[in-house]
């Protein structure tokens, strides 16, 4: 078998056995697309998201990180985290009812419009981890790509939301477990189910990064196949409209302007199409991220807008009264349309399969969390770092930042016995905090491009990617301020202003706690701009000035060997042509990426060739310190004088 050795700066193939071996024509060709551009691989960075297999830890290494986790998740289980924590189930059955009383039928355009929306910034997402697949998520990408400030702050305000996420959705689940079981709905009962909710996802994730895979496909399975189930049997057996009613309002709105409605009814989708960042939170634990993450990603918006738009228009037409729902006077028409499908026995079975989503929905929210927390701990940037950082040496995952991730959800909940309004409070927080996260990283991302950093992951947008990173950015910030406008005028002004007073005061406790205690001092962790313009020109000019005086061979034919010098022009006529040609003209043709070879201290010495550098034919001059005495010269011609004219 043959072996591929880096020479200088070209994959030259050696025999097993060390020897140089003469490349065939194909060889040749192939060797000639094979340049490596020494300014954009000096960066160890960019050879982190191109590992694969074995080559995970080593890549990790690259970003300076060395992982406890065990890489046992494969892209299904990688997917089906970032699906249940989307749950296009708990989405749609939570907030069905308002959206539909608040814009009519066709809130359903809502669910399409956030669904492009989230994709873009997925894609930007993709582009990130591709080439930085860190455990955490959005703190380390937004270090990577801005700085330590930065980044700790978009982390803070995210695990905040993080946290009051798993509350509402644990909270969220005890009307459904009362309905299942029959049992008078109280406060009292709602917080007893809300507790076991967070009880029993914490043992799960508890039981390591296997145990979590099983759960989490488990649970996207149930949840899938439960969606399309009872869609199609209400399709078919429950219709009671045809699909023109999604362009009717059904008089919705007509208090005054509908658009004003329809952006209030719009929030079904924003709340929905998030948990797709989750695939990225557990990086460590997936081989080859930089390929696989990316494309979870994108499936989780796929599948899980596919399964969310479905589950939505089957109740839509399935609706008995829109009138009713609308005036409020039937305040909950999921209910009232499972009822009437398929009986008491039959809603109780639905109802099951939807507690299974609210349970694996909060395993993935808890799974996110904890691995965020994990990595503020493992840069020591928070108070409690010592032990946030440490894991369990059974199971392989940080057993305190998961006890974190239980105990702060479940004291929000218990608080919620003294006083209803302060969850609702709490949780309004919520979603607006996730999506001021999302908008930080794709802000630090949009930065680093204009300031001359180029994606260099497995997955890379190209020329789409600055577009793509402006119309995530704009959609995300339009999708915030619907998030915070205020919308019940008659209510007292703190209540009206909720959920922006919620951000100023996580935002403004972070920057007290961030300018007093200064946590970015502390740690020494890589951070900063991926890659800038001055850096790639130094590293072009060192490796210039370090050849000059080592030419490095490289094969331009079939049996022969020549030399080259790697002059600054070489390289960079060689930086954008020699790539341009193997991705265009030869796409099936295997090309190593520059993301993927080693940095040059760990390029061995040159192979010399052993050509001789001027035929036999061409005498060369010697000079007289080096002449043979008079004896040893041919026919004993006597030996010039010492200054003489050559001969």
């Amino acid at each position: 078998m043959r072996e591929q050795q880096l020479v200088g700066v070209v994959q030259v193939p050696v025999g097993g056995d060390g020897e140089q071996a003469l490349p065939g024509a194909a060889d040749a060709e192939r060797l000639d697309h094979e340049v490596l551009v020494a300014g954009r691989d000096a960066e160890p960075e960019r050879a982190a998201g191109a590992g694969g297999g074995g080559d995970d830890a080593a890549a990790l290494a690259a970003l300076g990180y060395t992982s406890e986790y065990r890489r046992e998740m494969s892209m299904w289980g990688n997917f089906a985290l970032g699906f249940t924590y989307l749950s296009p189930v708990v989405g749609v059955y939570t907030l069905f009812g308002f959206a539909l009383a608040t814009g009519g039928p066709p809130m359903i355009w809502a669910l399409v419009i956030a669904g492009v929306g989230q994709l873009l910034v997925a894609t930007v997402f993709g582009e990130v981890v591709s080439q930085f697949p860190v455990s955490g998520g959005i703190y380390p990408w937004a270090r990577r790509l801005w700085g330590r400030r930065w980044a700790w702050m978009a982390g803070w305000v995210y695990a905040l939301a993080l946290l009051a996420t798993i509350a509402s959705v644990s909270y969220g689940a005890g009307p459904f477990v009362a309905l299942m079981l029959g049992i008078e709905l109280s406060t009292t009962t709602t917080v007893i189910f809300a507790l076991v909710v967070v009880a029993i996802a914490t043992l799960l994730n508890l039981g390591g990064t296997k145990l979590l895979t099983q759960a989490a496909i488990f649970g996207f399975a149930a949840e899938l196949i439960g969606a399309v189930v009872v869609g199609v049997w209400l399709l078919t057996a429950h219709r009671e409209h045809g699909l023109g009613v999604i362009f009717h309002s059904f008089g919705a709105g007509s208090g005054g302007s509908y658009a004003a409605a329809f952006l209030a009814a719009s929030l079904i989708g924003v709340y929905l199409y998030y948990g797709f960042e989750a695939c990225g939170d557990v990086a460590e634990e997936v081989s080859d991220p930089g390929r696989r993450i990316p494309r979870s990603m994108r499936m989780t918006i796929y599948v899980g807008g596919a399964a969310s738009i479905f589950v939505a228009v089957a109740l839509i037409l399935s609706v008995p009264d829109f009138g009713k729902v609308i005036s409020g006077e039937d305040a909950d028409p999921v209910h009232t349309v499972l009822e009437n499908a398929f009986g008491s026995v039959g809603t109780r079975i639905v109802l099951g399969v939807v507690l299974i989503s609210f349970l694996s929905c909060a395993l993935s929210l808890q799974a996110a969390g904890s691995r965020l927390l994990q990595s503020y701990g493992r840069d020591n940037m928070i108070f409690g770092s010592k032990y946030l950082a440490k894991f369990s040496a059974v199971r392989h995952v940080p057993p305190f930042a998961l006890a974190v991730t239980a105990v702060v959800p479940a004291l929000v909940i218990l608080g919620s016995t003294l006083s209803a309004s302060a969850l609702t409070r709490i949780v309004s927080f919520a979603a607006l905090g996730i999506y001021i996260g999302f908008q930080m990283v794709v802000l630090a991302a949009l930065r680093a491009r204009l300031k001359g950093w180029v994606p260099a992951g497995q997955f890379n947008l190209g020329r789409w990617g600055l577009p793509i990173n402006v119309a995530a950015l704009v959609y995300g910030v339009l999708a915030a301020i619907n998030m915070a406008w205020p919308r019940t005028p008659d209510a007292a002004w703190y209540d009206n202003y909720l959920v922006i007073l919620s951000v100023v005061l996580v935002v403004g406790v972070g920057l007290v706690y961030l300018f007093v205690a200064k946590p970015h001092d502390r740690s020494n962790a890589p951070a900063g701009t991926p890659s800038r313009p001055v850096d790639r020109f130094r590293a072009v000019l060192l490796s210039a000035l370090l050849s000059a005086s080592r030419p490095h061979p490289v094969w331009v034919g079939a049996t022969q060997p020549q030399r080259y010098d790697k002059t600054p022009a070489t390289i960079h006529n060689l930086s954008r042509q020699q790539e341009s040609r193997c991705r265009t003209s030869s796409p099936g043709r295997p090309w190593t990426p520059w993301t993927a070879r080693p940095a040059m201290s760990s390029i061995p010495a040159p192979v010399r060739s052993t050509r001789r550098r001027r035929s036999p034919a061409r005498p060369m001059w010697t000079p007289p310190s080096r002449r043979p005495g008079r004896r040893s010269r041919p026919g004993g011609t006597p030996r010039p004088a010492s200054g003489s004219a050559r001969s």
